[in-house]
């Protein structure tokens, strides 16, 4: 929901994802479970990463069970200084990864159910930050702007 008026919340909804296009050269959903959805038959995996993707992301950076918010600010922390210094996309997921186990190491945040629920998807590649996440970050503007202008115009007809 995006809204600063907790009554009338503005929702996203997954098909209106489905509807857009952009081009972001990496989305990263670092909340509970974004990696994850719901498995229909006919159609395959239904999911927030799988309309991401069909809307044009290049890659996504996704969590498969519920995480600890220290761990996903720790990885993410690290995850994104390593795109900045121009490494891929999969070696930047790593290499959080690793560090976060080396800073763990000793106490019970070590075990996998902190880091190991990270996954990439799509391509790995670096991520041209002068212009890529410029333009990532234009094109998420942009979505949330016209998903925002399309509901409320669709509670004003109501």
């Amino acid at each position: 929901a995006f809204s600063a008026d907790k009554e009338n919340p503005v929702k996203l909804f997954q098909n209106d994802l489905y509807n857009l296009h952009f081009e972001a050269a990496l989305v990263t959903l670092s909340a509970c479970e974004t990696g994850t959805g719901k498995l229909i038959e006919g159609e395959g995996l239904m999911s927030l990463s799988r309309s991401i993707f069909y809307a044009g992301a290049k890659s996504l950076f996704t969590s498969l069970w519920k995480v600890s918010d220290q761990a996903t600010t720790e990885i993410m922390d690290v995850f994104y200084e390593n795109l900045s210094q121009g490494k891929s996309k999969s070696s930047a997921a790593r290499m959080s990864k690793k560090a976060f186990i080396a800073h763990h190491r000793d106490d019970p945040m070590v075990h996998p159910n902190y880091w190991a629920g990270f996954v990439l998807y799509g391509d790995p590649s670096p991520v041209n930050t002068s212009w890529d996440i410029k333009w990532g970050l234009l094109a998420m503007i942009i979505l949330i702007s016209l998903l925002l202008f399309f509901r409320r115009m669709r509670q004003l007809r109501q």
